[in-house]
């Protein structure tokens, strides 16, 4: 991979674990929510949170409505807030290993990702590492959009095969293929961090 230039990230399930699904069992425990319902809610309520068209308060106000919840949005929004505080795991070893790839390598984010939530990664400094972030809710488009993915290339200006993409999503590696990025999916498994070792 001598021709690699730009090393692009994604975010969670990579730099932190997949906590926002740990947020959403709990909220499910918590105000004992049907499973099966909730995901015929999230398919249609959750549109437009990661393109910037839809507000995380907006979707609060939609889950204590619809499910008729014994609390305010307020309480709710705080609910999810502590959990994700709880739930949040920071790959510190890959982040560690990110800073040395700096020395050689453009280093970059691409997220798909809403507004608030991204907000509270960055409060963190979470996307500090990165020399440039992509985000969904900035673009308008999400990783299922071939857009996105031009607006990427257009802004980092480099040849498809100059790109190493990681993302958890066997689909958004196999999208980076297809474009011509060399790409791997990342598993929790180390496997791609001692591969990005070989880079350094």
């Amino acid at each position: 991979m001598e021709d690699i230039k730009v090393i692009v990230f994604d975010f969670f399930g990579v730099v932190v674990n997949n906590f926002p699904q740990q947020t959403g069992e709990a909220l499910l425990n918590k105000y004992s929510i049907n499973k099966e319902e909730w995901g015929i809610f999230v398919n249609k309520a959750a549109v437009g949170l990661d393109t910037g068209e839809k507000e995380e308060s907006q979707f609060i106000d939609d889950i204590v409505a619809y499910f008729n919840l014994h609390c305010t949005a307020k309480d709710l929004e705080k609910d999810l807030n502590s959990w994700d505080d709880e739930f949040l795991i920071v790959n510190n070893e890959l982040i560690n290993l990110i800073k040395n790839l700096k020395d050689k390598y453009e280093i970059a984010c691409f997220s798909n990702v809403s507004e608030a939530l991204s907000a509270r990664m960055n409060a963190r400094g979470l996307y500090d590492v990165f020399d440039k972030v992509f985000l969904s809710y900035q673009i308008g488009k999400t990783k299922k959009d071939a857009e996105a993915w031009k607006y990427v290339e257009g802004e980092l200006g480099h040849k498809p095969e100059e790109y190493l993409f990681i993302d958890d999503s066997e689909q958004n590696v196999e999208t980076a293929e297809v474009r011509g990025w060399r790409a791997m999916q990342y598993k929790d498994d180390k496997k791609v961090e001692e591969k990005l070792r070989l880079l350094l």
